[in-house]
């Protein structure tokens, strides 16, 4: 994918501080990489460094998917969700994880209706600290 992935460590834990990816070309800067994602201790979110739309990997990835921006946008909205409300999760299964998200796939595949109505009814059936 041609992601760097920046790892710094603290007292506690070591933690991904940022994320970036290398650029065939140097850009406007004369740099080879895109920053992309950079974490905000202070909030403790990710700050979105670009239009995640136009970056080389989702460049490459509307290649070979019919990607068209709404579409785009309303993925990254779920996944958004998803990986807010799994943050939230106390303790999850690996198997129950791993069947979640071969249903995730499933339905992002099948279509955005079929994975929201999926999305939704898990999250409702999900107890927060099961």
């Amino acid at each position: 994918l041609g992601l760097i992935i920046l790892m710094k460590k603290n007292r506690e834990k070591r933690f991904v501080d940022s994320i970036t990816e290398i650029d065939d070309n140097l850009n406007s800067r004369g740099e080879i990489y895109n920053n992309l994602f950079k974490h905000d201790p202070h909030t403790k979110k990710w700050n979105t460094l670009r239009d995640l739309y136009d970056s080389n990997i989702v460049k490459s990835l509307r290649k070979y998917e019919d990607l068209q921006k709404d579409k785009y946008e309303i993925l990254f909205s779920i996944y958004q969700d998803v990986f807010d409300t799994l943050q939230k999760i106390e303790k999850l299964e690996i198997t129950k994880l791993i069947e979640f998200f071969d249903r995730i796939s499933f339905q992002s595949y099948n279509s955005i209706d079929g994975l929201r109505l999926f999305w939704d009814n898990w999250k409702n059936s999900c107890s927060l600290n099961s």
